[in-house]
């Protein structure tokens, strides 16, 4: 349950448990991933050092998830627990640059404890496409539950609403 997964996360946290970049995202995103209906350990739907744009460059997004072949759904960029803030305008400059050629749905920036959610269609500059913002520590744990459900869930992002719902999002936070 993403209840009890949110807890021990937080739990781990406080301990100091998670040491760098590649603890969080293989025993915390693929965690959360796979609660929320990714196979994990099919790269063909979760595939890790995804080449962007092998055309140009060796850029490579930590993680890309895939509803379809060939057509990233999402990026999920990763960071060390407590360095998404020091590297947050150099991070969103990544993302968009990551997403020019190659357009995921959505990206993600994550530590394991904060999840920035983009909506990478939407226009503007990249850091005004956030449309969601999660904490596992300081958030209610139901409201950080329903929020990784409601735009993460595999089976949920089939679903036009969900696009939808991150553009409201995003409009409500410009008034």
């Amino acid at each position: 349950c993403m209840k009890e997964i949110i807890l021990d996360i937080r739990d781990k946290a406080a301990r100091g448990v998670f040491k760098n970049e590649e603890q969080v995202r293989v025993c915390i995103v693929y965690r959360v991933l796979q609660a929320l209906g990714w196979d994990v350990w099919n790269p063909s739907e979760v595939y890790p050092e995804y080449l962007v744009v092998p055309t140009e460059d060796s850029s490579r997004i930590d993680v890309a998830l895939f509803l379809r072949p060939t057509i990233p759904t999402v990026f999920i960029e990763v960071k060390a627990i407590g360095k998404l803030e020091q590297t947050l305008e150099a991070s969103e400059r990544q993302l968009r640059d990551y997403n020019r050629n190659n357009a995921a749905t959505f990206t993600v920036l994550t530590d394991g404890i904060r999840w920035r959610l983009y909506y990478s269609k939407a226009s503007g500059e990249f850091r005004q496409r956030l449309f969601k913002a999660i904490d596992l520590v300081r958030d209610e744990v139901e409201d950080a539950e329903l929020s990784l459900r409601s735009f993460l869930t595999k089976n949920r992002l089939t679903e036009a609403s969900v696009e939808r719902q991150a553009e409201e999002y995003i409009e409500s936070s410009l008034k």
